[in-house]
């Protein structure tokens, strides 16, 4: 039935006025989503702050109970509900949250926590990719330890160089745990996290570092063999800090001596540490005695921690009056045969000549431990090292006097004690056989005490610690050849040679180019003649290549040429030599960044954290070992909306 003109009419007309009514509406409520998207990205802003502060903390973020009635709610919320005092945005998102409940979307509930842990780890991995790949090249380390919940976990620390300021960077690229420590089993490992962060490692890997164990360095079988195997420029390099520690163990076990002294300091620190009321009397003591210095304790001496023997003997050093009386008292109270011993042993020359020697051992070995467990070393400044103290450690072995000295300083300084001299050790004789005619005569027994302890303890351990070298592969005859053979899609030996010719005879140039622009806008100030230094002296040309050169770590290294690579075009010009340098300091000396992993995770993952799911404990670790990782909060609340449709609807 067709409807009157006039019917259609008023059926128009009630359309128009509705539609003119409500259009005012619409974007009214455009308006309000946007407002409301924006709060809401406001408050997951503050979230990230707060999951950043108790991640690079390594805190707990959940606590026992976590309703909003409890005093105490864990880390995490407490967090939230201190920043409500001072943010409008999330106050007023709490009260919101605490009036509706479970209607509305929660963005603190644990699994939120979850994904915002997940958000940032992402993005702090995409960052690490991003400038490992923007480096071309990049080396890898690999170790494994066992955590609280006896689950075995292997971290994997990538290397690699920024050629915009020239610095070195080891960053923590995976974390994952693992049922076996076979090297296949670790090869497959090594496989799927590369495959996760789309690093071409068959490529671009250019070296790799491990400990000395046979799953990692094995010649036929290892995981640096199967790498290897499937890229040729992947040198294995045996971290140099734990081949440094085994040759401390050989030398601390090389002689009858050198095992008694630290066999003893561990006894007697699980002696003292064992009671609390020998740990007082100790403390006690070191109250009279140095009023004014610290507290110590005694150190166990370990095989795993690489500066233990050190630091044990240290702390015997400077605690040795405390120690005695400590050790006096317990005699007279406790009636302790063992405080006995240890206190004849303490109070003997046999204590102090084996303490002074591996006090200067030590000493010179320090160092070269803590070097190699640097960042910023490289092969030529480790090696170089390596010849120096071993040459130091030489001459010591011909300065036996000035332990003598030591000894008998100390003795002097402590007059009151009385010390047992150097055990004499009797004289064995060769009895006479039948048929002979010769008397006995005495065999070649030293019978003097101290140049008995100079030939068999003295000499003995420096000549185990001399001998053993850190690298028994010669240098080869042409080594631009060499290095041409491993890495032959990087440069060619004959332009190497070339290149490295004209670097040698400009070199001092171009240090003075780099400098020029300080040269010439130098502050007048800086160099007036009110400074105490005359015409006679440096130039202030050189005074100012000498304060650029100190602006550099390790200057007499190959990071310092590396860094004047990367401060001037120079690396246009001589491509060759300057990929060579950029491998060299990319090449790994030491995986001690791994071992630095394994302290954060023994702050993650505590006692109280052991059933912590594997993604969320990676996602920790990253937050916790790369703090100086800039994060992109725009693109981390972009990803952490994409975990459902609710938060989709509420952030965009």
């Amino acid at each position: 039935m067709k409807l009157p003109l006039y019917t259609l009419h008023i059926a128009a007309s009630i359309d128009a006025t509705i539609h003119e009514k409500c259009s005012p509406i619409l974007p009214a409520l455009e308006e309000k989503k946007k407002f409301d998207v924006q709060n809401n990205r406001l408050v997951v802003k503050q979230l990230i702050d707060i999951t950043l502060f108790v991640g690079k903390h390594g805190l707990a973020f959940r606590g026992h109970k976590e309703k909003w009635t409890d005093s105490v709610r864990g880390n995490f919320k407490d967090l939230v509900v201190l920043l409500a005092e001072y943010s409008p945005v999330l106050s007023s998102y709490i009260t919101l949250l605490k009036d509706k409940g479970k209607s509305i979307t929660s963005l603190i509930s644990w699994q939120r926590q979850n994904q915002l842990i997940d958000a940032i780890s992402n993005s702090i991995n995409n960052s690490i990719s991003q400038e490992v790949e923007a480096a071309c090249i990049f080396s890898i380390s690999v170790e494994t330890t066992f955590d609280i919940s006896r689950q075995e976990q292997v971290s994997f620390i990538v290397r690699y160089v920024d050629e915009s300021n020239g610095m070195i960077y080891e960053r923590l690229l995976a974390m994952s745990s693992t049922a076996s420590t076979k090297s296949e089993t670790l090869f497959n490992i090594f496989k799927e996290v590369f495959n996760k962060t789309c690093l071409n490692w068959k490529k671009h890997l250019i070296g790799q570092s491990y400990d000395g164990a046979a799953n990692m360095r094995g010649e036929y079988n290892g995981l640096q063999f199967k790498i290897k195997n499937e890229n040729p420029h992947a040198i294995y390099i045996w971290c140099w800090a734990h081949r440094l520690n085994l040759v401390v163990e050989q030398g601390v076990a090389s002689c009858l001596e050198a095992v008694d002294f630290f066999g003893i300091l561990g006894k007697v620190f699980d002696f003292i540490c064992s009671s609390k009321n020998r740990v007082f009397l100790f403390e006690k003591n070191q109250k009279i005695r140095n009023p004014k210095s610290p507290v110590r304790r005694l150190k166990r001496v370990t095989t795993t921690r690489w500066s233990s023997h050190s630091t044990a003997l240290g702390t015997i050093l400077l605690t040795w009056e405390s120690l005695v009386d400590t050790l006096e008292d317990l005699r007279t109270s406790e009636a302790s045969s063992d405080a006995s011993s240890f206190l004849s042993y303490f109070q003997s020359e046999r204590f102090l000549y084996t303490c002074f020697l591996f006090k200067h051992i030590f000493s010179v070995l320090d160092p070269l431990s803590k070097t190699f467990q640097a960042i910023d070393v490289d092969l030529i400044t480790a090696s170089s090292m390596i010849r120096s103290k071993r040459e130091q450690l030489l001459k010591l072995r011909e300065d036996f006097k000035s332990i003598d000295i030591e000894v008998k300083q100390f003795i002097e300084n402590h007059k009151d004690e009385h010390f047992t001299p150097l055990p004499q050790k009797r004289s064995r004789k060769r009895k006479m056989m039948p048929g002979e005619q010769a008397i006995d005569e005495p065999t070649s027994e030293i019978s003097d005490p101290l140049t008995n302890f100079k030939y068999h303890t003295f000499y003995v351990v420096l000549d185990i610690i001399c001998k053993i070298k850190m690298d028994n592969k010669k240098l080869p005859s042409d080594a631009f050849e060499d290095v041409a053979s491993i890495y032959s899609k990087y440069f060619n030996a004959e332009i190497l040679k070339t290149e490295f010719i004209w670097l040698i005879s400009c070199f001092s140039d171009l240090e003075k180019t780099i400098c020029l622009p300080k040269y010439l806008h130098k502050d007048n100030k800086t160099y007036s003649d009110s400074e105490s230094h005359d015409s006679d002296s440096e130039s202030d040309e050189e005074l100012i290549l000498k304060d650029h050169i100190e602006d550099f770590t390790n200057s007499n290294s190959l990071i310092y040429i590396f860094k004047i690579f990367c401060s001037s075009n120079i690396r246009f010009t001589l491509p060759n030599i300057y990929m060579l340098v950029k491998i060299a300091v990319t090449l790994p000396v030491s995986s001690a960044s791994t071992e630095r992993s394994f302290s954060k995770l023994k702050l993650v993952k505590t006692r109280l954290r052991s059933t912590m799911a594997e993604s969320r404990l990676e996602g920790l670790m990253r937050i916790a070992c790369e703090q100086d990782i800039q994060i992109n909060t725009d693109s981390v609340i972009n990803n952490f909306a994409k975990n459902s449709s609710q938060l989709l609807k509420l952030l965009t």
